[in-house]
């Protein structure tokens, strides 16, 4: 089974009401996103899902994880959780390239200019 640990990946956090979402009221947990932790969770998760070419991806850390830092210009998480129960209704998550992404994720996307990443997850 894969687990989805988003609980670290958050900063600077913002409440605020998410309107409807898979026809519940929901919550809206607004952040900065620890890109390093984020992408290292989610290339995880695709390993364990099946994904053979993201699996072969290496985790960012040390030099790694501080050239990825700083390739990265801006990056945001949402998180939706449902209003009376808590549950994850929706998860967003957007992060932008400086001139291009660190050397793993060029073998993975290949060789573009403000490279974007973004995920969606929605129940």
């Amino acid at each position: 089974m894969a687990l989805l640990r988003i609980d670290d990946w958050m900063q600077n956090e913002k409440q605020s009401s998410g309107g409807r979402v898979g026809g519940a009221g929901t919550q809206r947990i607004h952040g900065d996103l620890d890109v390093v932790s984020a992408v290292n969770d989610l290339l995880d998760m695709a390993g364990q899902l099946g994904a053979g070419r993201l699996s072969a991806a290496p985790r960012f850390d040390g030099a790694s994880a501080d050239q990825l830092e700083r390739a990265t210009r801006s990056a945001t998480i949402d998180v939706f959780t449902g209003s009376k129960d808590h549950l994850l209704r929706k998860l967003v998550i957007h992060i932008q390239f400086g001139a291009s992404p660190p050397p793993p994720l060029q073998s993975l996307a290949g060789t573009v200019g403000g490279a974007r990443l973004s995920f969606e997850f929605e129940v």
